[in-house]
């Protein structure tokens, strides 16, 4: 049996005109809503990624968290939430996903990478993919086991958003990931890894090169004044 769908829900805002995509974003946005409010039950919640789940107001998803007495696990890294009302609304909650609320996290430990971010992004666009992996200070990232194919080419997508890295520790280098670093991670200072330890020479050498070059251009340009 579908849900009731409620055409008058609070949290519906700014929408415009009315094309067949929005009229079925917001009919999906509203049974979510409604299957919510008919399963008080629920012990594990992650909203839905449509673009349009940004307009919820905030005050409404909060009173209707806290009704769900049994949530021990929440994935809120698609919604503009305070964490620390989050956190208030639901002290028995053992685990929340808020990868999207931390742009200071310096370091990062991940025990696995899902192909779902990637998913997202041939779904609703390159923005969203990029709000997922939004941690512009990480200095430090840890993966705990030997990455397959895929995974390294899931691990290399995540380091090209990392151009501060200057760690990474991967029990094997794949070729993907290393590539990347290569591209995007120029202050690179540490591989920790059984197969990648001594590659970080290169990176050394580059910036030697690179600071010599910056000399040289300088004493030139001294020269000229």
């Amino acid at each position: 049996m579908n849900p009731a769908v409620d055409p008058q829900l609070p949290w519906v805002q700014g929408y415009r005109g009315n094309t067949h995509s929005k009229a079925v974003e917001r009919y999906s946005l509203e049974r979510f809503w409604a299957l919510i409010r008919q399963n008080p039950y629920l012990a594990r919640l992650s909203f839905p990624q449509l673009a349009s789940v940004h307009d919820l107001l905030q005050e409404f998803i909060l009173d209707s968290l806290m009704s769900l007495h049994h949530l021990r696990d929440l994935n809120v890294e698609w919604l503009s939430l305070d964490i620390r009302s989050v956190l208030r609304s639901l002290p028995k909650l053992e685990r929340i996903h808020v990868l999207e609320h931390l742009p200071g996290l310096e370091e990062l430990r991940l025990q696995e990478i899902s192909p779902e971010p990637f998913i997202w992004q041939e779904r609703i666009g390159t923005g969203a993919k990029a709000r997922l992996l939004d941690v512009p200070a990480l200095k430090t990232l840890q993966y705990d086991k030997v990455p397959s194919r895929w995974e390294d080419m899931f691990i290399a997508e995540l380091v090209g958003r990392l151009s501060g890295l200057s760690r990474i520790k991967v029990p094997m280098l794949l070729r993907a990931t290393e590539q990347a670093l290569w591209d995007r991670c120029y202050f690179l200072e540490e591989i920790d890894s059984l197969n990648g330890s001594d590659k970080i020479i290169r990176w050394r050498m580059r910036r030697e090169v690179g600071e010599e070059d910056e000399d040289e251009d300088a004493a030139l340009e001294a020269e000229l004044a």
